[in-house]
């Protein structure tokens, strides 16, 4: 697992999980950690995992004081496309279930 993580004061942890299949990925828990949440987004490239886990926070209750504290963009985590791609009837398409996934934990 390609692990990347960026603390601020300890206030949260940015994990870049890479690419893995739906079937594959392991999840992201709290358990046995000092977080009390953590939501995992997805997408085709890091970034876009990053800006899916921060919208997922926003539709939390009581939850609003983390977006204050979370990076706009994360420097490690790029927005190059990662998820494997096929051609189908001359068109690139995302291999199914195939997604770059993010983890924050606060």
């Amino acid at each position: 697992m390609n692990q990347a993580e960026y603390d601020e004061q300890d206030f949260f942890e940015i994990i870049d999980h890479g690419v893995e299949h739906r079937n594959n990925f392991p999840g992201c828990g709290v358990a046995n950690t000092r977080w009390m949440q953590v939501v995992t987004g997805i997408g085709e490239s890091a970034m876009d995992a990053y800006n899916d886990a921060i919208s997922l926070i926003d539709q939390m209750e009581d939850n609003g004081y983390i977006l204050e504290l979370l990076p706009a963009e994360p420097e490690f985590l790029s927005d190059e496309v990662t998820v494997p791609m096929h051609e189908d009837d001359d068109e690139l398409v995302q291999d199914a279930g195939m997604w770059h996934r993010v983890s924050i934990r606060w």
